[in-house]
């Protein structure tokens, strides 16, 4: 029975136990089956305590100090044993049905024949605990660290051991009852998978960790948010499997043929998947910081809004696959295959973009040193009408520059119309709408596809500075100034008098005048500045 005194002052709660102990250093509380049932004891001192027997039932003993105490055969059930130290404690026989010792400490603890039935152990510590002949049915263990202890004879049917409870050194026996799940981690976590055939198995949340799986035949198995990081998966068959949100962290993928395995959302940095069979994988948001990807086949991979910073995909195969704001900052590409990449919003800040063979495997290679460089060329290569195109818009585009209001646009249209007749291609921006000279870079990349650029200057306060941006960085083409007879001349358009490019203004009366002098007076002069600045 308990000691009278011990249980008192104990009852009077924590202050006063805290006082009593520090008046009684080395005496060891005799509390043997007291009544203690939805008592208040969180964070009390009971190290070394003996409680055989005691009734703990609902009792709230939160962040309890129970180091090494006597609770054989103690009621515990529906207690509160949340963050609770039970390092060593002797629990055997004792009931904690619906205890909830979330992430308690309860290393070394003695736990044998114990009753555990619906218990929450997430996150708990029971690593090289002596759970031997307990009841743990339904009890809930996922996150628990479970090395090294003793399960032989354990009841663990309808147990969850998933988010990553680590089995690795628990000891079994024949008597031990597993679902077959969890009996199939055990297996692969304690004894070697190598070479094993676990097609279609049910692994998702499994804690793998540094499991033996090389060449393991893993096709179409379930692994979502499973624990593979340092696993050995070299040369393993992972076809259709669906590794999505699972960590695959410093994980050997040497040879493993993934072929349209779901990996989105996947941990896989630092992995290794030199020479790996990746086509049509998933990888959406996937974190492959710093992966070995060298070889590697990733045709028609789905790479979207992966992050691959300072990977290796060296003379990796991309051929087909898709990149939608990818992260690839950092990463080696040179000598990889982009044939028919599908590429947008990519970052490739510090990139090594180095002999990018843009065509098929059976064509002689034809290899340039850019991502968007590479998918142009490779458009115009296998389009003929956009080689055409192109082809057109840079021997027949010209570029009309004005700012033309409503009782001006009769000249606009009919510069257009007349330039459609002779075959030219008239690409228009008007600067009615700018406001404090804004005008995107557009301007200056439609100036560099056009053959020559007709600018009138007539009313128009933007224009001189949009030729300010144009000139000075396309020298080779023409810009050919008109101005109407009477208006007024901005004197930033005296600044590019004398440059080689530029056509002095011809200044024409109205529509009419300038339709019928089109020829001569506009076409004719800017044609011949072309043939001249080619020459030169």
């Amino acid at each position: 029975m308990a000691n009278e005194e011990h249980l008192k002052i104990l009852k009077q709660g924590p202050h006063s136990w805290k006082q009593w102990q520090e008046d009684h250093a080395g005496t060891q509380p005799d509390l043997v089956e007291a009544d203690l049932s939805q008592s208040n004891l969180g964070e009390a001192d009971l190290a070394w305590a003996d409680l055989c027997g005691a009734n703990l039932s609902s009792t709230n003993l939160r962040e309890a100090d129970l180091f090494g105490a006597k609770l054989s055969g103690a009621n515990l059930s529906g207690a509160d044993i949340r963050w609770a130290d039970l390092r060593g404690a002797k629990l055997n026989e004792a009931d904690l049905s619906w205890a909830d010792l979330s992430e308690a400490d309860i290393e070394w603890a003695d736990l044998s024949e114990s009753v555990l039935r619906y218990a929450d152990l997430r996150h708990a510590d029971l690593a090289r605990a002596d759970l031997s002949d307990a009841d743990l049915v339904k009890a809930d263990l996922r996150g628990a660290d479970l090395r090294g202890a003793d399960l032989k004879g354990a009841d663990l049917r309808g147990a969850d051991l998933g988010g990553h409870a680590d089995l690795r050194g628990t000891s079994i026996n024949d008597r031990t009852q597993f679902d077959d799940k969890w009996l199939l981690v055990w297996e692969i976590v304690n004894e070697t998978a190598s070479g094993r055939d676990l097609s279609g198995a049910n692994l998702s949340k499994a804690n793998l960790k540094k499991a033996d799986l090389s060449e393991a035949n893993l096709s179409e198995a379930d692994l979502s948010w499973a624990n593979l990081s340092q696993a050995n998966l070299g040369w393993a068959t992972l076809k259709g499997t669906n590794l999505g949100r699972a960590n695959l962290s410093g994980a050997n993928l040497l040879g493993a043929n993934l072929s349209g395995a779901d990996l989105s959302g996947a941990d896989i940095s630092r992995a290794d998947l030199h020479s790996a069979k990746l086509t049509e994988a998933k990888f959406v948001r996937a974190y492959l910081s710093r992966a070995n990807l060298t070889r590697a086949n990733l045709t028609r991979a789905n790479l979207s809004q992966a992050k691959l910073y300072a990977a290796l995909l060296n003379h990796a195969d991309l051929t087909q696959a898709t990149l939608f704001k990818t992260d690839l900052e950092g990463v080696d590409l040179s000598g990889s295959h982009v044939y028919g990449i599908s590429a947008w919003d990519l970052n490739l800040a510090g990139a090594i973009q180095r002999d990018l063979i843009i065509n098929g495997h059976n064509q002689h290679p034809i290899v340039l040193d850019s991502i968007d460089l590479a998918q142009f060329i490779y458009f115009i290569l296998s389009n003929e009408n956009i080689r055409y195109l192109i082809d057109k818009i840079k021997s027949r585009s010209v570029l009309i520059l004005g700012q033309f209001a409503e009782e001006r646009k009769t000249i606009l249209e009919a510069l257009r119309d007349e330039l459609r007749s002779k075959d030219y291609l008239p690409i228009f921006f008007d600067f009615e709408n700018v406001e404090n000279n804004e005008f995107s870079d557009a301007i200056v990349t439609l100036a560099h596809l056009s053959r020559f650029v007709i600018a009138d200057v007539t009313d128009a306060r933007s224009i001189p500075a949009g030729l300010q941006r144009i000139i000075p960085k396309l020298p080779m083409v023409p810009i050919r100034l008109l101005v109407a007879q009477g208006a007024a001349e901005y004197a930033l358009l005296s600044s590019f008098k004398g440059r080689n490019s530029v056509i002095e203004p011809y200044q024409y009366e109205d529509a009419r005048q300038l339709l019928i002098s089109l020829s001569e007076r506009v076409i004719e002069p800017a044609e011949s500045k072309v043939v001249e600045l080619q020459k030169n």
